[in-house]
């Protein structure tokens, strides 16, 4: 999916943004001839496939939104009836599909991921087949082809195109769901301890809260992040205690040792030790270098991050077994003060290494 994109569910206040991507459905062909807008909906063809959207209960629409969240593109469909139906008609199980994107986020895969996502919506819920129609030359057609769809019919010079979706349980209906959701909340904790980092290494540059002094010797700073260093220390032991605790207690994981070995319980605090001793050694490296190299009023950084440190790994450990969501946040905070740190470090050391060559 392109990350630049979200795809949100269309309500009823998006029935302007639909009327307009209808429009530009209408005159898809670069440098047509446009008619104004209430001359082309006062057709009854046109007006009919927007007229009291939403008022019936199968109405689906989908919004693609920008990284600014601005609406650059919707797909939709809607049931008709043998009564009242459009030229892609085939019967009153199969909606027809209609798609537009901005002309200005166009070729970015926008229209792939709309299509995608109402094809997964009509899967769940069973949906046997679904229509469209498109003229030949429009090079949506290809991106149609690609996805399934297939030829069956004509109405004046557009194709009628059909695609048969397979069964989907309502099992695996629920667990894909549920899979949504559950990347959606990783994603937002790690976007939340993202910006917790950022504020860390800003705030720590400008603020100073530590208030060290610009002239802070090499030994006195280099003692602050040994210090600090305890709190990494001190949630790597508790990781091997919980370890050796389990180990002790469990009957079957008493006689066994090694980090391949044990019951799925034990390779879970396995895992964990070993991940939290990765991020152990890396502030380490991390907190000693910017200590080394970095001013020294920007030394509060490093007892930020190992705040930030100490209360990822409580969350890490509180919902390592339970849920993902905790888990990702709890990470986060962890590793990435220490990442968007040596970052920093390589910015610096490269231009001090390689500085001179722009500057002449």
């Amino acid at each position: 999916m392109n990350p630049s994109i979200r795809i949100r569910r269309g309500t009823i206040t998006d029935i302007p943004f639909l009327k307009e991507m209808l429009y530009e459905a209408i005159f898809w062909k670069s440098g047509s001839e446009r008619f104004p807008v209430e001359q082309v909906f006062r057709l009854p063809q046109f007006a009919k496939q927007i007229n009291e959207w939403h008022e019936r209960p199968t109405d689906t629409s989908f919004i693609a939104l920008n990284k600014n969240g601005e609406p650059v593109g919707a797909v939709w469909y809607r049931y008709w009836s043998d009564e009242d139906h459009t030229d892609a008609y085939i019967d009153h199980k199969t909606p027809e599909i209609g798609i537009a994107i901005h002309p200005d986020a166009r070729g970015y895969g926008v229209g792939r991921v709309l299509m995608n996502t109402i094809i997964d919506y009509a899967k769940e819920r069973e949906v046997e087949r679904l229509s469209l129609m498109v003229e030949p030359r429009n090079y949506a057609r290809q991106l149609f082809q690609s996805l399934g769809f297939v030829h069956v019919g004509n109405a004046n010079t557009a194709w009628i195109m059909v695609l048969k979706l397979p069964k989907v349980s309502k099992i695996e209906a629920e667990e894909k769901r549920q899979l949504s959701e559950t990347q959606f909340s990783v994603f937002r904790g790690m976007g939340i301890g993202f910006m917790i980092a950022y504020a860390i290494i800003v705030g720590g540059i400008w603020l100073n809260p530590f208030r060290f002094p610009a002239d802070l010797p090499l030994p006195d700073r280099l003692a602050v992040a040994i210090q600090v260093l305890l709190i990494p220390a001190f949630f790597l032991t508790i990781a091997i205690g919980l370890l050796a605790s389990h180990r002790f207690f469990d009957p079957k994981d008493i006689q066994r040792s090694g980090l391949l070995q044990g019951s799925e319980r034990a390779l879970l605090f396995q895992t964990m030790v070993q991940n939290t001793l990765e991020q152990t050694i890396l502030a380490a490296i991390v907190y000693l270098v910017w200590a080394t190299i970095m001013p020294s009023h920007w030394l509060s950084v490093v007892p930020l991050a190992a705040v930030s440190f100490g209360f990822g790994r409580t969350i890490f450990f509180i919902r390592y077994f339970t849920q993902t969501r905790g888990r990702a946040l709890g990470f986060t905070l962890t590793f990435y003060p220490s990442l968007l740190m040596l970052l920093c470090l390589m910015v610096i050391w490269l231009w001090q290494q390689f500085g001179n060559l722009f500057s002449g």
